[in-house]
């Protein structure tokens, strides 16, 4: 039987393999935008770190469609 340490305990491993994964989406992100986009400015750049898994899922998915700063802003 678990006890609610346990339970705890493996609550807060799970958030932070999440929080580990969106960081790695949006720094692959971040990369590959700063090659596609010129002058990626810092403010946006710090948005996009701070986005949740689904809105960076969006904006994986849309990445095609996004050319410009404005084009990138839409999603955050």
């Amino acid at each position: 039987m678990k006890t609610i340490a346990d339970v705890l305990r493996e609550e807060g491993i799970e958030q932070g393999i999440e929080q580990g994964e969106q960081k790695g989406i949006a720094k692959t992100l971040l990369a590959f935008l700063s090659r596609k986009i010129e002058h990626l400015p810092e403010e946006t750049k710090d948005k996009l770190r701070q986005l949740d898994g689904q809105k960076l899922e969006t904006i994986v998915n849309d990445f095609h469609q996004i050319e410009t700063v404005e084009d990138l802003n839409k999603y955050l």
